[in-house]
């Protein structure tokens, strides 16, 4: 199994479904507490990402934070490109593919929120 380093401390594991991966349906990552599963909706599609304790943590304190996930559309998987600033009343942003196309932009607020306890 390959990873890469995003930092010192956050590990993202390819190949399973840790922060910026899509996951099976079905299977969760929001059962390691502290962990977020957060979902956009645009045109007929649900995008999710999870993100890991720490860095759920830091968007709700209000830090920023810009991660990729894989995504997927019509012509198949693409990047996606997850912008948070604000905490929980602040601003998300979600891009996709290489030509910086929006799908969604509001708040955080009105995203669906999984938290794990």
């Amino acid at each position: 199994m390959m990873t890469f380093k995003r930092s010192a401390r956050d590990l993202i594991e390819v190949g399973s479904c840790y922060e910026g991966q899509f996951c099976k349906e079905g299977w969760s990552v929001t059962s390691r507490p502290g962990a977020a599963r957060i979902t956009v909706e645009w045109g007929y599609d649900l995008h999710e990402i999870t993100l890991t304790p720490r860095n759920w943590s830091r968007v709700k304190r209000g830090g920023k934070l810009r991660i990729r996930s894989r995504g997927f559309s019509e012509d198949g998987p693409q990047w996606e490109y997850w912008s948070f600033a604000g905490g929980l009343d602040g601003d998300l942003s979600v891009e996709y593919g290489e030509d910086g196309g929006v799908g969604f932009v509001g708040k955080l607020h009105d995203a669906t929120i999984e938290e794990a306890k």
